[in-house]
């Protein structure tokens, strides 16, 4: 409990089981591929709302509100 308190984001105690260190591995490193991905989808969003006609310029504050 204190390595969470810590700041860890996971920890296996031991004797640990080899199914589960896998099992957690593969679900941190899905959420890192979809966390990436979501930044690069925000980055093509944020690219496309620069070049956005004025007439979009009330969505764009209407979302950020």
């Amino acid at each position: 409990m204190r390595a969470l308190q810590a700041g860890a984001k996971d920890f296996i105690s031991k004797p640990f089981d080899l199914v589960e260190v896998k099992t957690r591995i593969h679900n941190m490193l899905e959420v890192r591929l979809l966390y990436r991905r979501l930044e690069t989808h925000n980055q093509e969003l944020e690219r496309r709302c620069r070049s956005a006609p004025p007439s979009c310029a009330r969505a764009r504050r209407a979302f950020a509100a």
